[in-house]
């Protein structure tokens, strides 16, 4: 078992410990469970790999997906690494995709950054997209914006 799977499966331990509302495990109770199952699956999935050998870059051209949640576990930032563990971009255009949430959990903000660190469009032609809900959770307004902050016309799925 190498050293970067032993590494990832603290990760994702101390991530859950920072979790300290007990109301949250309260009201999502398989919460921590998927957290300590993700943590054996890092663990016992990455053991068998060589430990020389390089992360498997799968069909997108990245070797790895970083994620980071807040403190309500929320993913507020998700972004891609080469083997050399430099970011690299998402076969969409990014490298990263960061997110803003409102107090029930819903996306309202999420914007594109490319290998730079610098503001991109995602391949549809949105640099960012802003949501707007009910008090049921149901999105009542969908705006995309290009780099500029102009509202573009809803992209079709490619």
């Amino acid at each position: 078992m190498n050293a970067k799977a032993i590494e990832g499966a603290f990760d994702i331990i101390r991530s859950a410990a920072k979790l300290r509302n007990i109301d949250f495990f309260r009201e999502h109770p398989g919460f921590l469970m998927a957290l300590v199952c993700l943590a054996f699956f890092a663990l016992f999935s990455a053991g068998s790999a060589n430990e020389n050998s390089p992360p498997a870059a799968d069909t997108d051209d990245h070797a790895e997906l970083r994620q980071e949640a807040d403190e309500r576990g929320n993913i507020i930032r998700e972004w891609y690494l080469g083997a050399d563990g430099k970011p690299v971009s998402h076969k969409d255009g990014y490298a990263e995709v960061r997110k803003d949430y409102d107090e029930r959990g819903n996306v309202v903000l999420e914007w594109y950054l490319g290998a730079d660190g610098k503001p991109v469009s995602h391949k549809d032609g949105y640099a960012e997209v802003r949501k707007d809900y009910d008090e049921r959770g149901n999105v009542i307004r969908l705006c995309y914006l290009d780099l500029d902050g102009n509202a573009i016309q809803r992209p079709t799925a490619s």
